[in-house]
């Protein structure tokens, strides 16, 4: 969305740039929220740890897409 946003607004700089400073700080959480799975998992696979496919992988799946498609609704109604 933040994307479609510097295209139609091109000319508006300011509003531009604040939307680009939304995307730099969101990618920036992203990423940093990244690590910490990836560590997690590491230390998991360290130990031997047994996950399950239900509790472990299709649950977290179900949750991000809700959570996705009710972020991006929340964002359409009221950016």
């Amino acid at each position: 969305m933040g994307y479609l946003t510097l295209a139609r607004y091109r000319g508006r700089s300011a509003l531009a740039r604040r939307v680009f400073a939304r995307i730099v700080e969101s990618r920036a959480d992203q990423d940093n929220e990244q690590w910490h799975l990836l560590i997690l998992q590491d230390l998991v696979q360290r130990r031997g740890l047994r996950q399950s496919f239900l509790l472990h992988r299709l649950t977290h799946w179900l949750i991000a897409f809700f959570y996705y498609h009710v972020s991006w609704l929340l964002f359409v109604i009221r950016p």
